[in-house]
């Protein structure tokens, strides 16, 4: 955000220009009923448009991840989750012990993550 800000700042000075880049364009443009994005939802398209690029599931965790530090009530029931599935017991595949863990609340987590973003 502070790159954000101070780009507004450089922008209201006239040392920089609105159509100089992508982040000047955000800053700048309005939908059709004049509103403009908030810093956070510049933010946002920023990271969505630098990751389009790379594999999907690499965009989807980091989404979960700023989702979840957005939200960190979520955050700690994750957290409390987690250390009940890592228990003793033996799996015969990573993929079982996934499974498992990522079962209930985590998986609820993920798809809405998936829906949202």
């Amino acid at each position: 955000m502070i790159f954000i800000k101070a780009r507004r700042v450089e922008m209201e000075e006239g040392k920089a220009s609105t159509s100089q880049d992508l982040l000047s364009h955000l800053l700048t443009s309005s939908d059709e009923n004049g509103r403009y994005l908030t810093e956070n939802d510049i933010a946002n398209n920023i990271l969505v448009l630098l990751f389009a690029g790379h594999d999907t599931s690499a965009v989807s965790i980091t989404l979960l991840l700023k989702s979840l530090g957005e939200h960190p009530n979520v955050y700690d029931k994750v957290l409390k989750v987690f250390p009940q599935t890592r228990s003793a017991k033996q799996f015969s595949t990573p993929i079982e012990r996934d499974r498992e863990r990522f079962s209930g609340f985590p998986n609820k987590i993920c798809k809405t993550n998936f829906k949202t973003h």
